[in-house]
């Protein structure tokens, strides 16, 4: 597209990167290209009271190293809607650590980064080897913490009801077989400082019934794994998959 200028525009007509533009700076008329008035547009921070972007999806870039792009995308959007931020620095949303099949070692270990103040950890059909009850500990300065867990869990089913307090971890039941499948959510709580709350939902499918507990423990310091086990530190799983999410 040849240079023009602006009255000689028609509406299908679009003024693109170094074509020229007339412009009148202090009184006097001068040229530049368009990539140029955005340049000078944005050479410092600029202020907006209101921003509106047509289009459904729009992006920001970074400044210096590699370029990279933050999508927002509202096409799902039905009506209007609002995103409050928090009075605080945070990280919006859940985000997938790890997923896979659990392994076959009696210490299932997975790492967690600074800043967390909540994770859940997903065992769906889950079983061992042995009848040591299952147990999920926090790891602070790279090491398993095996004391110091405070609360109970409970096995529910149609013939007992068996409870008992936490010892080496977050237990997932009271009581466990050598055929017991778990199906468990375990929600940790960053509650304030080092001392964080866990919910243990649960159910049984090789029976009916249903595993709970709740607890809390504090860390010696800032959390940075977690460790899947059991109380007697020697059975392995022999099946079930898992996922862990975090948020910030």
């Amino acid at each position: 597209m040849a240079n023009k200028e602006i009255f000689e525009l028609t509406a299908a007509d679009a003024l693109e990167g170094d074509e020229l533009v007339h412009v009148v700076q202090d009184g006097n008329s001068r040229k530049t290209t368009v990539d140029g008035i955005g340049t000078g547009i944005f050479r410092t921070a600029v202020k907006f009271a209101t921003a509106q972007f047509e289009a459904a999806t729009f992006k920001l870039f970074n400044a210096a190293g590699t370029p990279r792009a933050l999508t927002f995308d509202t096409t799902a959007l039905a009506a209007d809607r609002v995103l409050t931020v928090q009075d605080r620095a945070m990280t919006l949303g859940m985000v997938q650590l790890a997923t896979g099949s659990i392994p076959t070692t009696a210490a299932v270990d997975w790492a967690v980064p600074a800043g967390v103040r909540r994770l859940t950890l997903i065992l769906s059909a889950f079983s061992t080897n042995g009848t040591s009850v299952p147990v999920v500990q926090l790891k602070s300065g790279g090491a398993a913490e095996t004391s110091g867990y405070a609360g109970s869990a409970v096995t529910l089913t149609s013939g007992s009801t068996v409870a008992g307090n936490l010892s080496v971890g977050f237990s997932l039941s009271a009581t466990v077989a050598a055929v017991t499948v778990y199906h468990v959510i375990i929600e940790l709580v960053l509650q304030g400082g080092s001392t964080w709350s866990a919910a243990i939902k649960g159910s049984l499918s090789n029976t009916a019934g249903l595993a709970l507990g709740a607890g809390s423990k504090t860390l010696a310091g800032a959390i940075d794994g977690l460790r899947l086990t059991t109380v007697g530190g020697t059975d392995v799983p022999d099946a079930g998959v898992y996922a862990l999410y975090a948020e910030y």
